[in-house]
């Protein structure tokens, strides 16, 4: 499937590929229209969050940071760099 011009519209359609529930995913996505809409917005490449998550967890595990890098699949450097800024 070709990527629509409209984000939303593609991110409904992959929600629904996944077998989620077209009325609930319609109401959300409706809602982010509502608060988005007429404006120009920017979609980050990564899940910062989810990428920061593995990364606590890899370190947790007790892993070195170039191994938590690698379960992260990001460089060491991004990974030295999230644990500077949360030990500020």
């Amino acid at each position: 499937m070709g990527l629509s011009c409209d984000p939303l519209a593609d991110a409904l359609a992959l929600l629904l590929e996944q077998g989620l529930d077209e009325t609930l995913c319609r109401r959300a996505l409706a809602e982010t229209r509502r608060r988005w809409g007429g404006g120009q917005v920017y979609i980050p490449a990564h899940d910062r969050p989810a990428r920061d998550a593995v990364i606590a967890a890899a370190l947790a595990d007790g892993l070195p940071a170039r191994d938590a890098a690698a379960r992260a699949r990001v460089s060491v450097s991004t990974v030295k760099r999230r644990i500077s800024q949360w030990h500020r």
